[in-house]
């Protein structure tokens, strides 16, 4: 089929080559000759039309196009592709770039992106994770040539790893926890950690969790959102949280303010540790009721169901099914360190 006038042409190269078909456009055409632009190579005629295709519906200037321009557009490729969990920390490494996001990539070099990594304060899981996506979307970006090489895969983090100690996970104590029951009518943030520690919600399902999927009545909830398959779950309510719950019913949202992950671990959580003299993250609360669980006695099964941990046999990932009750019976054995 013919293309209309200035919309590109694609053809075969001659020669032995891995990506033989290629798509350009014409860009200048003075007296007899023609200037094109190549927007790259492919393996089949088909590939190179779709780039043309592409290319007609949102024309682009390679030259000026920034590094978030590619990591957004290779984002919004992805997305129908991989897990949320690998979607969430493309996220995560996007607003850890931030500074970086408004050069345009075809500018930045090998020892711009190194400094950054050196300077950024990240922690090395951070800038490993960071890392791998980066390399990820500079092959986005050599495959359709806005960049010649993938300096990303040069990045030298190794040297940044004697510096980076892994904090061990500490669960909160019995005076902690009393503290936090002190605070929690006034606070928050503090009657939002009660409630994960006796309920071993992650943070990402706190902040998922909508109150129409409370019920009171049979004292549970149900977890719809989480970051794995036996994550979605039934969790019984406590009587010690039976109230926070109760007094939040009129709201959408557990969290009644609207926040990222990221925002409450990095900004809300620590000044409340600070003025509590505290040292724990949201995770620390999932692992103080794991902890609590297995002191007062309770079977690991029951534990596993409640906080959403795959079996790790046959028999509990396909036939143990624990109805409410035990749960209920289960949660209702943890001390409740309160004045």
């Amino acid at each position: 089929m013919r293309h209309p006038n200035g919309y590109g042409s694609v053809y075969k190269l001659p020669g032995n080559r891995r990506k033989p078909w290629t798509a350009r456009i014409t860009v200048a055409h003075v007296e007899a000759h023609y200037s094109y632009k190549y927007l790259g190579y492919y393996k089949t005629q088909s590939e190179a039309l779709m780039a043309l295709a592409e290319y007609n519906r949102n024309p682009y200037d390679t030259s000026g196009i920034t590094l978030g321009d590619v990591f957004s557009r290779f984002m919004a490729a992805q997305k129908p592709k991989v897990a949320p969990s690998t979607y969430r920390g493309y996220e995560t490494s996007y607003r850890n770039m931030r500074e970086l996001l408004s050069r345009p990539i075809a500018q930045i070099k090998l020892a711009e992106l190194q400094l950054f990594f050196d300077t950024c304060g990240k922690s090395f899981p951070s800038m490993g994770q960071m890392k791998t996506t980066l390399v990820t979307v500079y092959e986005y970006a050599l495959r359709y040539e806005y960049v010649q090489n993938n300096y990303a895969k040069m990045i030298d983090i190794e040297k940044l790893r004697n510096g980076y100690q892994t904090r061990e996970r500490a669960v909160f104590t019995p005076e902690e926890i009393r503290t936090l029951w002190n605070y929690a009518d006034t606070n928050d943030v503090a009657e939002i950690l009660i409630f994960m520690i006796y309920t071993g919600l992650r943070v990402s399902e706190m902040l998922a969790l909508k109150m129409e999927e409370v019920d009171l009545g049979m004292r549970c909830f149900r977890v719809l959102k989480s970051k794995t398959e036996a994550g979605v779950r039934t969790v019984p309510i406590a009587d010690c949280i039976y109230p926070i719950l109760q007094r939040r019913m009129g709201s959408e949202y557990f969290c009644q303010r609207r926040v990222v992950v990221e925002h409450l671990e990095r900004k809300v959580l620590p000044k409340l540790m600070r003025e509590l003299n505290m040292t724990h993250t949201f995770h620390e609360t999932r692992h103080t009721f794991i902890s609590m669980m297995a002191e007062v006695g309770v079977d690991e099964r029951i534990t596993k169901s409640i906080v959403g941990h795959a079996g790790g046999s046959l028999t509990e990932t396909v036939y143990t099914h624990i109805s409410i009750q035990p749960m209920l019976d289960a949660v209702n054995k943890l001390p409740v360190y309160k004045d």
